[in-house]
């Protein structure tokens, strides 16, 4: 299956990256269908946008569609999914409690990060390939962790289907000498499975069917935590596809790791960011520029 064509908007928090990702969408769907979802635990885009967001689309204007699924709702609903998993799989304990446990599992590091995986997931699967995709990214530190952890998953989902296979041989072996014949189907394989197909559709994603887009503005931070994005994008095989510098008429300018990328300058449009003007202004210039 191949992914919809999608553009990454990545940064600190602050620089623009919600503005940026409507703008640019808004442009897009003159001439295709275009879902702009925010992954930004800030939940600017639905202000933004003036409308009420969730996690399912809501429509903004002909062939634009928007979303903001909540990050803390759908970790709940990770750690519930896990907690069933664990009762599903020992279900012959009986006196295995596992009261308040999602409570706790909702809350382990690295869930946050999976959840809003398991979401943009949700987008590429069901999107057509001739859709597009923009997504407000959230802020560095989670936008890093998010686009390590589908090819650090993938390693560790082979290791537990390997030991899962070893634990399914030795069932059949028992079974076997006991006369009895195994179950065909292993709900933890299957759901092994499941989420080895979804990490690898990621993985392609990342490295090969997205454009990532760096948005800074001309301060010495948010340009270095650029650089630092940008060297996370290389090391997973990809690239930044072009620097948007937002209020552009500050006096840094990027240099070292980003000095060799494409890179677009906002006009600073002052209090008027908001109105679809300004941001058709912008999206115009963006999707100009972005090809």
């Amino acid at each position: 299956m191949s992914p919809p064509r999608t553009l990454f908007m990545l940064g600190k928090g602050g620089v623009g990256k919600t503005t940026c990702a409507l703008a640019l969408a808004r442009a897009l769907s003159s001439t295709a269908r275009v879902t702009v979802v925010s992954l930004d635990p800030a939940h600017n885009l639905g202000d933004l946008a003036g409308v009420p967001l969730g996690r399912a689309p809501v429509t903004l204007m002909p062939g634009l569609e928007a979303c903001e699924p909540d990050l803390e709702a759908l970790s709940r609903e990770r750690a519930e999914g896990a907690v069933d998993l664990i009762r599903a799989g020992y279900r012959h304990l009986d006196a295995l409690s596992l009261g308040g446990l999602a409570d706790l599992v909702q809350h382990a590091p690295g869930l946050e990060e999976q959840s809003a995986l398991d979401a943009l997931g949700a987008f590429v699967r069901d999107l057509p390939p001739e859709d597009v995709l923009v997504v407000d990214m959230p802020p560095t530190g989670l936008s890093v962790r998010m686009l390590a952890l589908p090819a650090l998953s993938l390693r560790w989902i082979e290791c537990l289907a390997g030991l899962r296979r070893r634990i399914i041989e030795r069932r059949a072996s028992i079974a076997h000498v006991r006369g009895r014949q195994e179950q065909d189907r292993d709900h933890v394989m299957d759901r092994l499975g499941a989420e080895r197909d979804g990490l690898a559709l990621l993985c392609d994603l990342f490295e090969n069917g997205a454009a990532h887009v760096l948005v800074v503005n001309p301060d010495p931070l948010s340009i270095a935590e650029a650089g630092r994005l940008r060297e996370v994008l290389r090391r997973l095989g990809t690239d930044a596809a072009r620097l948007v510098i937002n209020r552009g008429s500050g006096t840094h300018e990027p240099a070292g790791g980003l000095a060799d990328l494409p890179s677009t300058v906002l006009p600073d449009l002052g209090g008027s960011a908001r109105e679809p003007g300004s941001l058709d202004k912008l999206g115009r210039l963006l999707a100009e520029e972005l090809g």
